[in-house]
């Protein structure tokens, strides 16, 4: 609730394009709790999101994930069985 309703501390919205498609595009935003967590939004849909024990670069939702990579770019799934979207940062 508190995240949904940015009622504890959050990142500025990062905008990712994905697979070279910038219509495709996930906004995310991290959220300052415990454990962390983000929303992602894709289309008209929003998820909210965990980061999974043990692995600092790894949000889970009930159908979504987001897995961060070093060079600034994400690999997101959205959706069940739903392949997975390449996408970068946008600047």
């Amino acid at each position: 609730m508190q995240a949904r309703y940015r009622l504890v501390e959050h990142s500025q919205p990062s905008f990712y394009s994905c697979d070279g498609v910038r219509a495709k595009e996930v906004v995310v935003t991290r959220f300052d709790t415990n454990p962390p967590s983000l929303i992602a939004e894709f289309g008209d849909r929003v998820a909210f999101m965990l980061q999974q024990p043990k692995q600092e670069n790894v949000y889970h939702g009930r159908n979504e994930s987001v897995r961060y990579l070093e060079d600034s770019s994400a690999e997101i799934t959205w959706g069940y069985q739903s392949p997975l979207m390449l996408c970068r940062v946008e600047q």
